[in-house]
């Protein structure tokens, strides 16, 4: 039970900003009587089947995790699953994200998944997942909202039509809904997705009593201390289901910028392109090295960012064009951060 709020805490710092309120997960981790048994995928039966549960929508939505919502979607695809569930992997490492799985575990009455669908880090549009270079199928999935409507997906035509699909609903059922799906064979997902992840979230939120926090957090992940300073001016809009905006950060007569969509996906120092997805864009406040949450991120706030490495399969060359600064209508090239130091 300590180690909980060691996870949702170690989820800020890898949610790059986005992943869910950690307000409301830390709120929820406290409320367990007991935690879900952690298993890694190499412990599981190689045919068995794990799923994911999460909440789609945007950042700008206060997100009010809804028993109703998760029954009516966990209800829907039971229905539609002929297996039985051996797990539950987090679809992405975030505090809301981390919290909801949990919640989907007890529900489930199944272990959660030392592991995470997006690869280490929290990212904005749902086909951003390791398992979409693979070609790993997602559906069937069921979406469902606070008013228990619930939409199933048994198929589509490809990743962006799910992506539209469960934007959408989100939308219209008020900016967030929580999808259960994603029935995957162990075998199918080993050293695709992120392995091991929920275990180094549990182990950056230990080193946040530590001396020197932000070193601990560079030596666990591979990291590196790319700006510090005050955030001079923060702006930001709900856009098509998205928290969409942008914060400048000042340190004497250097400034840095980074531009988010939930999370954040371009750092620039002084005009120049520093790091960019697919890796980790991690900006912490500078006392306590808790991550920021790009929804609460105000004007005054002392925050150092953090470049951390994405997994090896995304920063490969399909990872990239996926993940990259073009994917989000930037004209830059991908920058390696760790060259550039």
């Amino acid at each position: 039970m300590n180690d909980i709020e060691f996870l949702i805490a170690g989820a800020g710092i890898l949610g790059t900003g986005g992943g869910g309120d950690p307000i409301e997960a830390m709120v929820y981790a406290k409320s367990l009587q007991s935690m879900p048994a952690i298993v890694q995928l190499e412990k599981l039966d190689p045919d068995a089947i794990v799923c994911t549960a999460f909440m789609v929508g945007s950042s700008a939505s206060f997100e009010k995790g809804s028993s109703t919502a998760l029954l009516a979607a966990k209800a829907a695809f039971e229905g539609l699953v002929k297996s039985k569930v051996s797990g539950i992997i987090p679809v992405e490492i975030g505090p809301g994200a981390i919290s909801e799985a949990i919640k989907a575990s007890v529900m489930f009455g199944v272990p959660l998944v030392d592991a995470d669908i997006v690869g280490k880090r929290s990212a904005p549009e749902v086909y951003l997942e390791t398992t979409t270079l693979a070609g790993i199928a997602r559906e069937p999935l069921a979406v469902a909202n606070n008013g228990g409507d619930v939409k199933i997906i048994e198929s589509a035509n490809g990743y962006k039509e799910t992506e539209s699909i469960l934007r959408s609903f989100a939308i219209k059922s008020g900016g967030c809904a929580y999808v259960i799906g994603y029935p995957m064979k162990v075998s199918l997902i080993r050293g695709v997705v992120g392995e091991g992840t929920v275990s180094l979230a549990i182990l950056l939120g230990k080193c946040l009593g530590k001396p020197d926090p932000i070193g601990e957090v560079c030596n666990l992940t591979g990291g590196s201390v790319l700006f510090s300073g005050t955030v001079n001016e923060v702006k930001k809009e709900g856009r098509g289901g998205f928290l969409v905006g942008e914060a400048l950060i000042v340190d004497g007569k250097s400034e840095a910028r980074v531009w988010f969509k939930n999370e954040n996906l371009m750092l620039w120092v002084d005009g120049k392109l520093k790091a960019c997805a697919p890796d980790l864009i991690c900006m912490l406040n500078t006392k306590n090295v808790y991550g920021t949450y790009n929804r609460d991120l105000a004007k005054g706030n002392q925050v150092t960012v953090v470049g951390i490495p994405a997994l090896p399969i995304w920063r490969t060359k399909k990872g990239k064009e996926l993940f990259g600064p073009r994917a989000f209508g930037f004209e830059e090239d991908y920058v390696d951060f760790k060259v550039s130091l």
